[in-house]
Parts: C-alpha cells; sequence; structure tokens
C-alpha cells in the first residue's frame, strides 16, 4: 500500500494553503511573502507530516527565520507596543489580519481537503478489496 504522502493530492492542498497565506500576507514589508514561500515548500520543508498513527499534519510556518514579524500579524502578543499597534492597525485596514489563519479556513481549500479524504478513503477501501480478493 502507498504511504500516504506519496498521493499527489496532500501536497497540493499544502501549496493551496502556502499560496493563500501568501497572497493575505502584509505586502508591503519586506520579503515577507517570499520567505513564507521558500519557507513552505511542501518538497524541501516539514510542511507535510505523516504521524505513527497514518493521520497527517499540514503546517504553515507564518514567521519563517529572519522575519519573526510576522507573527505579529497572526498571533497579536496580549500587551501591544506603539510598533506593534501601528502594524496591527495596518494589517486589520488591509483586511489581511491573521492570514494563515484565513488561507487554513478557506472555503474551496476545505472543499479540496474533503476530496483529499474522500480520495483517500476510496484508495484504503481499495486497497483492503484488492488483499481480501487475494486470498
Amino acid at each position: 500500500m502507498a504511504k500516504i504522502q506519496y498521493i499527489r493530492t496532500l501536497e497540493s492542498i499544502a501549496v493551496r494553503i502556502r499560496d493563500l497565506a501568501i497572497k493575505n500576507a502584509p505586502k508591503d514589508k519586506g520579503d515577507l511573502r517570499e520567505t513564507i514561500y521558500k519557507a513552505n515548500t511542501p518538497a524541501k520543508s516539514k510542511m507535510i507530516k505523516q504521524l505513527s498513527d497514518l493521520s497527517v499534519v499540514i503546517s504553515l510556518d507564518y514567521a519563517p527565520n529572519g522575519f519573526e514579524y510576522g507573527q505579529w500579524f497572526n498571533d497579536p502578543p496580549k500587551v501591544i507596543s506603539k510598533r506593534r499597534k501601528a502594524l496591527r492597525k495596518t494589517a486589520i485596514s488591509r483586511g489581511n489580519w491573521n492570514y494563515a489563519v484565513d488561507a487554513m479556513e478557506d472555503k474551496n481549500l476545505n472543499k479540496e481537503f474533503q476530496d483529499y479524504l474522500d480520495l483517500l478513503g476510496d484508495y484504503v477501501i481499495q486497497e483492503v478489496e484488492y488483499e481480501l480478493d487475494k486470498k
């Protein structure tokens, strides 16, 4: 039976999460978008992990090394400095506060993920039927 990570649909979902996060990330904050892209390339990163119980975790690094301020746009600290208040105000006015969360909650993305789960379920049933037919 093929391992889950070799089914390409899951990688396309991870890429879609990354692309949506980049689309919603602040535009005027240096190379944040490019750094998020590089830090979240499924083939080169640990964005997709298969756990021992065969569950899958997709993670998004929204504050990669060198751009730790990306977390201010997604997880605002409880005590906010003047600079962070200005960043928060800018982000909210542009509608891109919590850009990583927005990417994970996208309706089209959730449909893609559900389609993947359906495909995976069909694949498992097919493999079980194949094994049963061999006997």
